[in-house]
């Protein structure tokens, strides 16, 4: 059976009116095939959506806002072949997908598609596949100036992350520990843009390539306890550095072009 909950918030303001502080909560626990969809909009600042998910199978769970300073958050636990995804347009934005497993379970669950869009300034991103998560599709997609993008893979197989953001002064951060054989392919276009990546903890043959466009970006790339057979490309424009570091691991190939 289909369970489907839809919450909209929608604000119109008149010229001088303040109105912010939206709030939309749920959580759901064993109800499989469920669409779940929350939409905020305001033109000034301050919504909040929270969905929490566990043990919930094939749904698709979403958020949209408009305006400034919104929160999101997507929570799963114990999930498989999720749909998650937040889009938000507007400045000072936060948006956080994660996937986890239960404590006593040891199961793998797979086949999740992340994704997140931000449109605007000093927005932040972060989506967390940890506990198992294997075979997933992370697609993250940011347009602005002064944006934090962040990855973190832990104890995930088999998934593939691909990152574009176009603007001037963003950061992105991908992290991966005691993972193997995913992909990461990350393009930041823009100048001064930076990019650390930290491969660790016996992670192997993940495969991870950067791009970054224009002009003085910074990529910094560590790979380190352990971690083997990993393949790392990095390609540079005009006054760029890359900064490669690789300590206690074996096999790996990094390849830097600056043109």
């Amino acid at each position: 059976m289909k369970t489907k909950l839809a919450l909209i918030i929608a604000a119109t303001l008149a010229s001088g009116s303040v109105l912010a502080n939206n709030t939309a909560d749920l959580d759901l626990f064993m109800t499989s095939d469920s669409d779940v969809t929350v939409f905020q909009e305001s033109p000034n600042e301050g919504n909040k959506a929270d969905i929490k998910s566990y043990f919930v199978d094939d749904s698709t769970l979403s958020i949209s806002q408009v305006g400034g300073e919104n929160k999101a958050r997507i929570l799963a636990v114990g999930v498989d072949s999720g749909n998650f995804s937040i889009d938000q347009t507007g400045n000072s934005n936060k948006a956080r997908i994660m996937t986890d497993n239960s404590p006593w379970d040891h199961y793998s669950y797979d086949n999740d598609n992340v994704s997140i869009v931000q449109n605007g300034d000093s927005n932040k991103s972060q989506v967390l596949l940890q506990g198992g998560t294997d075979d997933s599709n992370v697609e993250l997609s940011v347009e602005g100036t002064l944006n934090e993008t962040s990855v973190v893979l832990n104890r995930g197989d088999g998934s593939s992350v691909t990152g574009n953001v176009d603007g001037t002064g963003n950061m992105a951060d991908v992290y991966v520990e005691n993972s193997f054989g995913n992909s990461v392919d990350f393009t930041q276009t823009g100048d001064y843009n930076t990019i650390d990546v930290d491969v660790t903890g016996w992670s192997h043959g993940n495969d991870i390539t950067i791009d970054q466009q224009n002009a003085h970006a910074a990529a910094n790339v560590s790979v380190y306890w352990g971690s083997s057979e990993n393949t790392i490309n990095i390609t540079q424009t005009y006054g760029d550095v890359a900064n490669v570091n690789v300590g206690a691991s074996t096999n790996n190939t990094v390849t830097v072009i600056q043109y």
